[in-house]
């Protein structure tokens, strides 16, 4: 039961309010340098694709994040912050590097 509480709390899975199954939320990112789109279930994800099809090969994902905030500021003065996962997706999307759309849920 814990396991499933723990679950709930994240943002990538969700509760079928008729069935009580649990099915994760996918979302389309679209990369607006390239208009490259791609399909993910966390913010983790959406990182990581970035970090695996990246130009700079990073030895980790938190230095990706790192060098590539570090570039933002140099190039366009962005603050992005690359503190944890989510801020880091929330960042990108707020000077829009990204856009996320959320797919139809199940409910």
């Amino acid at each position: 039961m814990k396991t499933y509480k723990n679950m709930l709390r994240t943002a990538s899975w969700h509760l079928h309010k008729k069935n009580h199954y649990l099915y994760p939320q996918l979302m389309r990112v679209k990369i607006r340098d390239n208009n490259q789109t791609f399909t993910a279930i966390s913010d983790y994800d959406v990182v990581l694709f970035l970090w695996q099809n990246s130009f700079q090969k990073e030895p980790t994902i938190e230095k990706f994040m790192l060098e590539y905030a570090r570039r933002a500021v140099l190039n366009n003065d962005e603050d992005i912050r690359a503190t944890s996962v989510s801020e880091f997706v929330e960042d990108l999307e707020k000077f829009r590097h990204i856009e996320i759309a959320d797919k139809q849920g199940l409910n």
